[in-house]
């Protein structure tokens, strides 16, 4: 629900297209996948120090998105260029837009990410300001 709220506040410009949601149900894709691994996400460092970093990273809302169920089972495990590849061929959700500016994704992508994301997101919930 979140995620959808992000997508479109991102077209609440006048300039986009009809602001409603593709008719197909969305799923939850983890871009840095559940069952990472280092052949095809490697860490600058193999310690486990940076395995704990990044296995915290997994479901924030940084490293996730909105895709088709389809599409989220044909992304599965792939490396970051093989799935922004994909992204940018099937997915016309504003949300993924940004990830296509996006060489490597790692914790730096997934935080910066995070970041955002929550500005997008204080436009549609503003705290009381005191």
């Amino acid at each position: 629900m979140v995620l959808e709220a992000l997508e479109l506040q991102r077209r609440t410009s006048n300039l986009t297209e009809d602001p409603r949601l593709p008719a197909k149900k969305l799923s939850i894709e983890h871009i840095l996948p559940r069952g990472w691994t280092v052949e095809n996400w490697p860490l600058l460092e193999d310690t486990q120090e940076a395995k704990d970093a990044r296995q915290a990273l997994i479901h924030t809302f940084g490293n996730l998105t909105l895709v088709t169920g389809s599409l989220n089972s044909s992304l599965s495990n792939d490396t970051w260029s093989k799935k922004s590849n994909t992204l940018q061929k099937h997915s016309i959700l504003l949300l993924n837009v940004d990830l296509r500016n996006v060489d490597e994704w790692n914790e730096t992508a997934i935080k910066n990410r995070s970041k955002d994301l929550f500005r997008l997101a204080k436009n549609i919930w503003p705290f009381p300001s005191e």
